[in-house]
């Protein structure tokens, strides 16, 4: 692993790196799984206020967002099937 200088700090990994920082275990799992549903129904509860336009698009984009990293995050740590027999 190798730091970049930068403003955000940010490392180059090598694959290996990768493959084992994006395996997460099945309770990490579970609270990332957990932490995505909180997201989608606050998501949900969301009113609009027609006197607060910006206000609604911020929040809805702010939880998409979230969603959306949570998802990610999700699906790269999704165990590997082997589907050759």
């Amino acid at each position: 692993m190798m730091k970049v200088p930068s403003t955000f700090e940010s490392y180059a990994l090598t694959e290996d790196e990768l493959r084992v920082a994006t395996r997460f275990s099945e309770l990490q799992r579970a609270m990332l799984h957990n932490l995505r549903t909180s997201y989608a129904l606050q998501r949900l509860e969301i009113l609009y206020d027609p006197q607060k336009p910006t206000k609604f698009m911020q929040e809805e984009a702010e939880l998409k967002g979230s969603i959306a990293v949570l998802t990610y995050l999700l699906d790269e740590s999704a165990p590997i099937i082997n589907t050759t027999l």
